[in-house]
């Protein structure tokens, strides 16, 4: 008589490597443990580890929730395969920083406060914390059912866990690869976050067909190579220098940055950038030009140096530099020429650069810059050309001012990749006679993070002008950096130039690494010499190149192949067009053929209005900072976000004038709603655009009758976020007030304070040892009787109470002593709550 064979679904101790998992597959609907989805799961995965999307598709009927939270423990799990292979080769010493490519590098949050750790700890600690909280009692009490409030923690670990992979795909690609071929793990994780919006495709830099761009991604990867190799390139070459030199015998200084003074002697800084104009072809031939593209593929005649190729100026490179000219204060000449600049790299195949260097397009410019010193370097010194400005709040804000000496257009070179494994140097001339400006700084900076502020705000002017995207890991926007010391202002040591730093940590980095290198130096009696050094990201240190050039070795000559640029103040065209621009569309407006007009071009890019310098990101700044007292993140995402900006100008206009006029108690002020509006426009509605989940921005009138509610206290905490959710997230709902449709959805709160004062005695009565630890200065006390009212709903029907309106009750009741002015605001709160908004 036949039996039926049964299965015991595990892998015994001892079990052989070919009788792995040796059972046949289970329909998921006969699974019957509490681990029946992790079962599945990993059913489907040893079936075909390639079929992703199989992996990923729930069974029918399966809560999603539940789904997501299994697939992540998942990964956790096989992830630790990955970084066991990952210790061969990663190690303190080899990778001392948790970074992906030079843009990004992460701080470990297993410390007390987030820090820089090596990245075989950062991924252990990564691992450890994942585990730690998925199988959390508190956050994850069951894995049949998950709460929903813990449904957001599960975005925090997909971040994290994600930077394991892209920290061995860009620094340790064979580890990497062979892993993903044998287990596909993050193609599966790619899709699986995309899949439920768990993570921005804007972080997701590991190149996975079909998921993310590859082309762009790959490039980068070569590029990160490329700068270790250049980096181990540099060191060997540094130490020839030293050789041949005969420099005496230096130790390699600490690379920690000293949170006290850097030295005693006063730096002077100065800064060369160089921003790669955001046009489509090169500046002196029509060929077109994109980051990325393989190798010594987009060439033109002219780009490789052929004999008998001409230049011919690119215009619309031309008009970009005059943009950038007029946002940054500068005299434009109507006459510049441009000149050879002769040095002899291979990535140079001319032996000369094209520039302006004796007649510019522009100088004698400014730039104006607000920021904020951060505390740690609050003792260093105080920066140049700076003046402190206190809000009425009581912060304080350095208000600095930087001379632009001049705007120069000159043609990129090709790029060197060194490769020491094979003895060898590779050129790509892709980049050569790509168009830039050079602005070129007066020495106006004394310090690391002054001259990152200007640096940052900068780059946020080119890109709203549209003259440069500014991005540092493309290579449009590089800085060289001339630092020097001295024992005053008037009395500096021949200063060192450090060449193509590409972010602003680099910046900041190699600065205070060369003032302390130079001020050690002066200190054991020795002289600086002026010389050309590159920085090293991967070791955080500066590195000898070469002498510094005087400008008579460059041997500037004119350009013969090119006339001098003539422009034009005002035109004939432009003056019969000046009635009617502000009406008129930019692209609609044409330029001449024959002539450049600076009025012209001000004009097509609307330049000429009354207003357009307020426009600009460091006015917008200035005023959202002083006079709308925001905080300085929520003012960033305004000024770098344009759409959210005008939505918070016009909502914070439409507040005032159909809100603030009419309320006869004047208990809220124009200061009190920017605060408030830009706390959800900075906040939840940058956060779900971020995620891409965003469907539509609300109306003007109905965010800001949102904002009405919320001050109030209609609304608040999770209700205020669900009733903003279902006006951006939804295109279906149709609602005329959004005073009506919370009313629909039950998301209004009580603020009666005379019912609310009744439940609130009850709890006073109910919790006597929370009222007297609040009383001896316990603030945290207060917290949990409000928690406990809320929570209990049963007991004191409290559900829809307003916790502000509740805190501010039981701080009256706990305190009978409570301010006049406390109680007077509160009923006059609690008064005007009766009307709607």
């Amino acid at each position: 008589m036949a039996t039926n064979k049964v299965y015991f679904r595990r892998n015994r101790p001892g079990t052989k490597a070919e009788e792995w998992c040796n059972w046949p597959d289970e329909p998921f609907e006969d699974m019957e443990s509490t681990l029946a989805v992790q079962q599945y799961i990993q059913q489907t995965i040893r079936r075909d580890f390639n079929n992703v999307d199989e992996i990923l598709t729930a069974p029918e009927g399966q809560d999603e929730v539940v789904w997501k939270y299994e697939h992540l423990r998942q990964f956790c799990m096989e992830l630790n395969g990955l970084a066991v292979r990952l210790q061969l080769e990663c190690t303190p010493k080899t990778c001392p920083q948790m970074t992906a490519t030079d843009q990004w590098i992460f701080l470990c949050a297993a410390h007390k406060t987030p820090k820089e750790c090596p990245a075989v700890d950062y991924t252990r600690h990564t691992l450890d914390g994942a585990a730690c909280l998925l199988n959390s009692s508190k956050y994850f009490p069951s894995r049949v059912s998950i709460k929903v409030t813990s449904v957001n923690r599960l975005d925090s670990v997909c971040r994290r866990v994600y930077r394991i992979f892209s920290h061995a795909y860009y620094h340790h690609r064979e580890i990497f690869d062979a892993f993903e071929e044998s287990t596909a793990l993050c193609k599966r994780f790619t899709t699986f976050v995309l899949k439920y919006n768990l993570m921005s495709k804007d972080n997701l830099i590991v190149p996975i067909p079909g998921a993310v761009d590859g082309a762009v991604i790959e490039a980068i990867f070569q590029y990160t190579k490329s700068m270790k190799i250049v980096s181990q390139y540099m060191k060997n070459l540094f130490c020839i220098n030293h050789v041949i030199s005969h420099h005496n015998i230096q130790r390699l200084y600490s690379t920690q940055t000293s949170r006290t003074p850097l030295t005693n002697y006063v730096p002077l800084i100065g800064l060369e950038i160089h921003a790669q104009l955001s046009v489509q072809n090169k500046l002196f031939t029509p060929v077109p030009y994109r980051y990325g593209a393989p190798p010594n593929t987009l060439l033109g005649l002219h780009d490789v140096a052929m004999p008998g190729s001409m230049p011919i100026l690119n215009r619309q490179c031309l008009e970009l530099a005059l943009i950038a000219s007029i946002g940054l204060n500068c005299k434009i000449n109507l006459m510049s020429r441009f000149d050879r600049k002769h040095y002899f790299y291979a990535d140079l195949p001319a032996g000369y650069q094209i520039t302006q260097y004796y007649q510019p397009i522009s100088n004698n410019g400014y730039l104006d810059y607000i920021w904020l010193r951060n505390s740690s370097n609050i003792n260093q010194i105080h920066p140049l050309h700076t003046n402190i400005i206190q809000c009425i709040n009581g912060q304080y804000y350095y208000h600095s001012h930087a001379r632009i000496k001049c705007i120069q257009i000159e043609q990129d070179s090709g790029k060197s990749l060194h490769n020491l494994q094979r003895n060898c140097s590779l050129i790509d001339l892709n980049r050569s006679d790509v168009g830039l400006i050079e602005i070129v700084t007066e020495p106006d900076f004394n310090s690391s993070d002054q001259t990152a502020a200007f640096i940052t705000d900068l780059s946020r002017l080119l890109k709203y002008l549209k003259c440069c995207n500014s991005v540092g890991a493309f290579g449009e926007l590089r800085v060289d950096v001339n630092v020097s010391i001295g024992p005053d202002l008037a009395n500096q040591n021949p200063r060192v130039e450090i060449k193509n730093i590409n972010t602003i940590h680099g910046v900041t980095s190699s600065i205070d690494y060369e003032i302390k290198r130079q001020s050690e130096i002066l200190m054991s009696g020795g002289q600086i010499n002026q010389e050309t050094r590159c920085y090293d990201p991967v070791n955080n240190v500066t590195l000898r190149m070469r002498d510094k050039e005087l400008a008579q070795d460059y041997r500037y000559i004119p350009e013969p192949n090119l006339p001098a640029v003539k422009l034009l103040s005002t035109c004939s065209l432009c003056s019969s067009q000046s009635s009617s621009i502000t009406t008129s569309h930019s692209s609609s407006i044409p330029l001449s053929k024959n002539h450049i007009c600076i009025q012209c071009v001000k004009q097509k890019y609307q330049l000429d209005s009354m207003n357009w310098q307020m426009n600009l990101p460091q006015y917008k700044k200035q005023k959202l900072l002083l006079e709308h007292e925001l905080s300085m993140d929520r003012v960033i995402v305004l000024i770098e976000n344009i759409e959210l900006f005008t939505l918070y100008e016009l909502t914070l206009k439409y507040l005032i004038e159909n809100y603030l006029h009419i309320d006869k108690n004047k208990q809220f002020n124009e200061l009190l709603y920017a605060k408030e509006l830009s706390y959800w426009i900075c906040g939840h509605l940058h956060g779900i655009r971020k995620k891409d989940t965003l469907v539509h921005f609300p109306e003007v009138k109905h965010l800001a009758e949102f904002v009405q509610m919320s001050l109030v206290g209609h609304i608040f905490g999770s209700s205020a976020t669900e009733l903003l959710n279902l006006m951006t997230l939804n295109d279906e709902i149709t609602y005329h007030s959004v005073y009506e449709l919370a009313e629909q959805r039950d998301l209004l709160l009580i603020c009666d304070v005379d019912q609310i004062r009744i439940q609130c005695e009850t709890l006073v009565n109910d919790y006597p040892e929370l009222v007297k630890q609040y009383m001896i200065g316990n603030k945290k006390s207060l917290k949990k009787l409000v928690r406990h009212l809320l929570s209990n709903s049963k007991c004191y029907n409290s559900s829809k109470f307003n916790p502000s309106v509740v805190e501010k009750i039981l701080k009256q009741l706990i305190q009978p002593s409570l301010s006049s002015s406390e109680t007077s605001s509160l009923s006059s709160s609690s008064s005007s709550t009766t009307t709607k908004c």
